[in-house]
């Protein structure tokens, strides 16, 4: 049953949030939930819909936010053709109960604009565009060029009124389909981590590290596309060169076995000695505080819980593939790049900076000053209140005409 106890001295919102964690809080989450505390005292009154009950769900309740969970999210968009919008049909078919649900929601709240926080919210987007509700879709997400792109974009192009992309290489995808398109750019507000030297201190004698030794570690998730492969063979190499270096791993496997076959290559690669395996559930700031350098082999290059910058807000020099935003965010002052799969660059550049602690310094507090500037949490919050009056503003004006 929808409630009607909803006040009308504030302005009604409804964001459609895309992550689900059971335990815990990521990095998006904290960046959504600074968003939904910025519009609470902003006028707004945010209603969120999110796939399931959790840690984020009960945060948000606790600040007096009403959450409903249990929405489906729509991965379709990353089959590959020609199946998308067949499966997209097909999805709809499946959730029809849910999509009257969110009708009977949307009548009841009357939402003045819709949030999607990214292109799994399909179905958010999808009623808020039957029922007249202008539709902010947020598109994180790179895809490969060609016809399935197409038609995706084709798809959130007819559903939203406002595209806003996670990065700068986002946007230029849309642009590249439809070029007439407005499509802005917002990074992420990330906060500054809270992390203090006992907390580092402490954690290294947790993993059995000295305070003095030098850690190279890759923080993500461990999975196939993670790039923790890619990281231990990287290790190797820079083990025969820099044999008194450590190297820490961390991340979660989602239940797919994959982190007990990276214990497998640990050993054959014969660096038992000097890598060490964070317990899952540990904290990523308190990871990354450990660390001396971090190391990005993700091929991908997404933004969304990526690590690399709040490694950057805690004056980490980074070592990653120039691949997709990563090519946004380092430049040779703050970090270093190498083409995806170059093994031996990665370890030259990480070599480079462990024979050189002054050089890893130096980068490490010029890339705090860089992610100052981009992910300043205030100035995204205040942004993404830019965007939510634009767009009900140019709703408000266009329905006036409409009745005049």
């Amino acid at each position: 049953m929808v409630s009607t106890l909803f006040s009308d001295s504030l302005i009604p919102v409804l964001l459609f949030y895309h992550l689900g964690h059971v335990e815990g809080l990521g990095f998006e989450d904290r960046e959504f939930i600074a968003l939904v505390q910025g519009l609470l005292g902003s006028g707004y009154r945010p209603m969120v819909i999110c796939p399931r009950e959790g840690v984020l769900a009960q945060t948000l309740r606790a600040q007096g936010v009403e959450v409903r969970a249990g929405c489906p999210r729509f991965w379709g968009f990353w089959h590959l053709p020609p199946g998308v919008m067949a499966e997209w049909r097909e999805f709809q078919h499946r959730h029809r109960e849910w999509i009257a649900y969110l009708r009977q929601l949307i009548d009841q709240f009357k939402p003045s604009l819709i949030h999607c926080t990214s292109l799994v919210n399909a179905l958010g987007a999808l009623v808020g565009w039957e029922c007249g509700v202008p539709v902010i879709w947020q598109a994180r997400e790179w895809l490969e060029p060609g016809v399935h792109r197409r038609q995706v974009l084709r798809l959130v192009t007819n559903l939203a009124t406002r595209v806003v992309a996670g990065s700068k290489k986002v946007s230029e995808m849309f642009r590249e389909d439809h070029g007439g398109l407005r499509v802005e750019h917002l990074y992420p507000g990330i906060a500054q981590p809270a992390v203090g030297g006992q907390d580092r201190t402490a954690l290294r004698q947790i993993l059995g590290l000295q305070p003095r030794e030098q850690v190279v570690g890759f923080v993500g998730n461990l999975l196939p596309a993670g790039g923790a492969e890619d990281f231990l063979h990287t290790a190797a190499i820079i083990h025969r060169y820099w044999p008194e270096a450590k190297f820490l791993l961390a991340g979660e496997d989602r239940g797919t076995g994959y982190r007990r076959y990276l214990k497998d290559l640990i050993e054959e690669l014969g660096l038992a000695e000097v890598v060490v395996m964070a317990p899952p559930g540990r904290s990523p700031e308190l990871i990354l505080a450990v660390l001396d350098i971090l190391v990005s082999c993700d091929r991908r290059g997404y933004l969304g819980g990526n690590p690399v910058p709040v490694a950057m807000l805690m004056a980490k020099p980074v070592v990653a593939y120039q691949v997709g935003v990563m090519e946004e965010l380092i430049n040779d002052r703050v970090g270093c790049l190498e083409q995806a799969g170059d093994l031996t660059g990665l370890a030259r550049s990480v070599l480079e900076l462990l024979v050189d602690r002054g050089l890893a310094r130096r980068m490490g507090e010029r890339a705090l000053n860089h992610a100052v500037e981009l992910f300043n949490m205030d100035q995204v919050v205040a942004a993404w209140q830019q965007v939510y009056w634009e767009v009900r503003t140019d709703h408000l004006h266009r329905a006036r005409r409409v009745v005049g």
